[in-house]
């Protein structure tokens, strides 16, 4: 997989994009032995995949975490669509958004941005804030210039949030029950979703841990596809 390949792909048609995807979930499940969930947020992109995975699998889990940080148009939607017989289960961090602040900081800029902000004030010389701030030769994913004046803030910043609040309910949840994740990720959302798509080799990824497997089967849309879908 290259980025080359990954742009003729993404300028299939939908019709051609729809197919693929449901291609990838079928195979994902057979090979999972049917024991997934979809990971729904409640916003388009997510709700975009629940109709496509309910075509596969009509009963498909749909794993909803109540964050705290949620609209109330959001929480108010996935309850509608509970009701509507759609298989939702909702779940809840340990941790308040609030606690998660006071005690790692909030995620300023991006998730990106903060974990490069909160390395480097942790210990500026370990290689991995080296690489932030361009001491390696790195070209990517540095730490903008614009945002190096958080690293010496009265005030801490890191990307904890998104780990506490989202990844790590959904995490133990997903142990517990034994379901490996469909995500709703797009890889024309950012450099860093682009990168993990071509490092993954496509929209399917199997582990031999099954539940450190993953799949995404919106890897190839685009916003124009979903909006266009919808």
């Amino acid at each position: 997989m290259d980025l080359r390949t990954l742009q003729e792909r993404q300028q299939w048609t939908l019709d051609q994009k729809i197919y693929h995807s449901l291609e990838v979930i079928d195979n994902f499940i057979a090979r999972m032995d049917g024991k997934v969930y979809l990971a729904f947020s409640g916003g388009k992109d997510s709700t975009v995949l629940m109709h496509l995975c309910e075509i596969v699998k009509k009963d498909i889990l749909c794993i909803f975490v109540n964050t705290g940080c949620e609209s109330p148009s959001i929480v108010r939607f996935v309850r509608e669509m509970k009701e509507d017989g759609h298989n939702i289960m909702t779940i809840r961090p340990k941790m308040t958004p609030r606690q998660v602040w006071a005690k790692y900081g909030f995620p300023l800029v991006s998730k990106k941005q903060a974990q490069m902000i909160h390395s480097v004030r942790m210990n500026p010389n370990t290689k991995r804030s080296r690489k932030a701030l361009g001491l390696e030769g790195e070209t990517m994913f540095l730490l903008s210039k614009r945002w190096q004046y958080l690293i010496d803030v009265p005030y801490e910043t890191s990307d904890m949030c998104c780990t506490k609040l989202k990844k790590e309910p959904s995490h133990r949840i997903a142990d517990e029950l034994g379901l490996a994740p469909i995500l709703g990720i797009m890889a024309s959302e950012s450099l860093m979703r682009t990168t993990d798509y071509i490092k993954g080799g496509g929209c399917n990824v199997f582990k031999d841990n099954k539940l450190h497997s993953k799949s995404m089967p919106l890897s190839l849309w685009t916003d124009d596809d979903i909006w266009e879908f919808i």
